[in-house]
């Protein structure tokens, strides 16, 4: 009997992220935070006050708890009435992990990515990066922006995301690349170009690109086998704050 089924997308081995740790928000003192709290947040009051009054909600420094409901307030004044692509990224990474509204999360995100700021992912390089995400986990069906409207497949949009922030210089898109490499989705399966692209965001301090150069090296897989270049190379995942690679050491 005929199958007529289509195949199912290749599993992504290797997951795909959409910030890291080197990116996350400053920490405050009790002093810094009463020197913003005394610049006042009136009608005149610049994005910056807004901006650093979300991150200490977020962080639950400068004396305070967290409140990532606050935060997301601070950073939802600061994008739409002051308009911080910053506040933005924020606001997407806030509810990617789960602190937002409990239900439509993708939909909260995409009014941050495509709404509040218009034009923001041609500007940003992490909102960008965020769109491929959801685009590569078939989350989003499409950028609402040219060039990566007129690309039929999603999954071919999100390469086309990622390449133009990995152009950028932004390392988790970079990751993404090799993710996406490695497993042959939206792109030709090439274990040595996969490789390439990991240990270039390893190089960017990357953890989940460098715990993928480790476990790479290891196997010989796209690369020759170097157990030390791979010991090397968890060591520094560890560093940076990959669980998974201080369990192995």
């Amino acid at each position: 009997m005929g199958n007529n089924a289509s195949s199912p997308a290749p599993e992504l081995q290797a997951k795909l992220i959409y910030t890291h740790a080197l990116h996350m928000p400053r920490q405050y003192t009790v002093q810094e935070h009463q020197a913003i709290k005394a610049r006042g947040i009136g009608m005149g009051a610049p994005a910056e006050v807004f901006v650093q009054l979300g991150e200490i909600c977020e962080t639950g420094t400068g004396g305070t708890e967290v409140n990532y409901q606050r935060a997301m307030e601070y950073y939802r004044h600061a994008a739409l009435e002051k308009g911080s692509m910053y506040a933005c990224v924020r606001g997407c990474i806030l509810e990617l992990q789960g602190h937002g509204k409990r239900w439509r999360t993708d939909k909260h995100v995409q009014e941050w990515l495509f709404k509040f700021q218009p034009g923001l992912v041609r500007l940003s390089m992490e909102a960008l990066t965020i769109a491929g995400y959801l685009l590569a986990n078939g989350r989003l069906d499409r950028i609402p922006e040219e060039p990566y409207s007129k690309i039929a497949d999603p999954k071919k949009q999100a390469v086309a995301a990622f390449e133009k922030a990995a152009e950028g210089g932004y390392g988790p898109a970079v990751h993404n690349l090799g993710v996406m490499r490695m497993a042959g989705v939206g792109v030709a399966a090439d274990a040595t170009k996969a490789y390439e692209l990991f240990w270039q965001a390893a190089k960017m301090d990357v953890p989940e690109a460098q715990f993928q150069t480790a476990l790479m090296l290891t196997q010989g897989t796209g690369v020759a086998r170097s157990k030390a270049a791979a010991w090397r190379w968890l060591e520094r995942s560890a560093e940076n704050g990959n669980m998974v690679a201080k369990e192995m050491l």
